[in-house]
């Protein structure tokens, strides 16, 4: 397997080509791609699999794709510096121009000016289509970006989750790889409150903090992501479905369980003598977690859910691992695997034992449910490495500094 590739769209004299190249990639079994502008650096968004690319202008300001799975289509748009005076007039324009009304709100998302629209209205190709849709203010005076995403009236509710996950996937920088998208966060915005929390991992006991609205956000993006998820199961893409489902996960759950990572590391990190087994620490006190299925569509524990003392099945002590030591800049992720039913982390480390090659990298597993297991072991009926999954984070390690 290979790491995630950020595909580059240039919005240049080549459209017939560049509609070819998406068919294609529509049915390659290889990565999930998340798309970046030339002419934009540093923006990207991650939309669900199988979208071709329609058109796109000469100048690279506008892209229009529509998905060859479900019935949505999908606008990106670029201003320059200057054309608004603010995102939600940005996008509140935008819609204008193709027929539609759009009522957003001012949001601030990535220290940003930024609109969403949950829903919009317009009449396209002479049906009405309903939508969802936001803007964001660039870094480096890049001007505005706007997304949105639609599909015909009748459809809408069943695909509202679809469409937002379009518009969530969008990237400003690379700090938002790690942060929640600009849809959850403006669906639960407003100065939540500091809920402290004490936790115990071995003899230590840590205290530290989620938000009071941790929980509910993640449970939510959580069960929004599975119902797009849900729409791959007949799809010969639905590994590259897994990988984007974990991912949007990790993408929201990583900046929640930043401080609970930065109060572990520094509680825990004078007693180890290297990150593996400051990593064997973790393993084992996810280990000792309540075994439960968790009782909704996803069957998955949210993060700050697990952190308050809620059951969890495997994938989600696997993804709880690799957040927390993907924020303390450890090199872990999360595998799993439709043949065994089962999920596990797994470690970059120089420890011996098991390990699964992804691209140049070598990751030792990490058995998160049978107790008294060390990094390196896993269970024989399941050493064919080649039903693992690997779940790498939107961009490459590491992330950040250490804390």
């Amino acid at each position: 397997m290979t790491s995630i590739c950020v595909q580059r769209l240039k919005g240049a004299a080549l459209t017939m080509l560049c509609v070819a190249f998406f068919a294609a990639k529509a049915i390659q079994p290889a990565y999930a791609d998340q798309f970046g502008f030339d002419e934009y650096p540093g923006v990207s968004i991650d939309i669900p699999e199988g979208f071709s690319l329609v058109n796109a202008e000469r100048d690279g300001s506008g892209y229009f794709l529509r998905s060859t799975l479900v019935p949505v289509e999908l606008a990106i748009r670029f201003y320059k510096q200057g054309a608004y005076t603010s995102a939600q007039a940005a996008l509140e324009n935008s819609i204008k121009k193709l027929n539609g009304t759009c009522s957003a709100r001012t949001v601030t998302w990535r220290n940003r000016n930024a609109a969403v629209a949950q829903s919009f209205s317009m009449n396209y190709n002479g049906k009405t289509v309903q939508g969802t849709g936001a803007s964001c203010t660039l870094p480096e005076k890049l001007g505005t970006v706007v997304v949105f995403a639609w599909c015909t009236e009748t459809n809408c509710e069943p695909y509202r989750p679809f469409l937002e996950s379009c518009v969530d996937s969008l990237g400003i920088d690379r700090g938002s790889y790690y942060e929640t998208g600009i849809i959850t966060a403006a669906q639960f915005s407003g100065n939540a409150e500091i809920l402290p929390i004490t936790l115990t991992i071995g003899e230590t006991r840590i205290g530290t903090a989620l938000r009071e609205n941790d929980r509910a956000a993640a449970s939510a993006l959580i069960e929004r992501e599975y119902a797009v998820l849900s729409m791959y199961k007949k799809s010969p893409r639905w590994k590259q479905a897994w990988q984007r489902y974990y991912r949007m996960i990790f993408k929201d759950s990583f900046h929640r369980l930043n401080r609970a990572a930065f109060d572990i590391y520094n509680a825990l990190s004078p007693s180890v003598k290297d990150d593996t087994e400051l990593a064997q620490k973790l393993l084992t006190w996810t280990q000792g977690f309540s075994y439960e299925r968790e009782k909704n569509s996803s069957d998955f524990t949210s993060l700050p859910g697990m952190l308050l003392g809620e059951g969890s099945d495997c994938d989600a002590r696997g993804m709880l691992l690799s957040v927390l030591l993907q924020n303390m800049c450890v090199d872990a992720i999360l595998f799993v695997s439709a043949d065994y039913g089962h999920a596990i982390a797994g470690l970059v480390s120089d420890h011996p034992g098991q390990k699964i090659q992804v691209g140049t990298k070598e990751y030792l597993t990490g058995e998160t449910t049978a107790q008294n297991v060390t990094w390196g072991m896993i269970a024989q009926s399941q050493q064919d490495f080649s039903k693992w999954i690997a779940i790498e984070p939107p961009l490459p390690f590491p992330p950040e500094p250490k804390p």
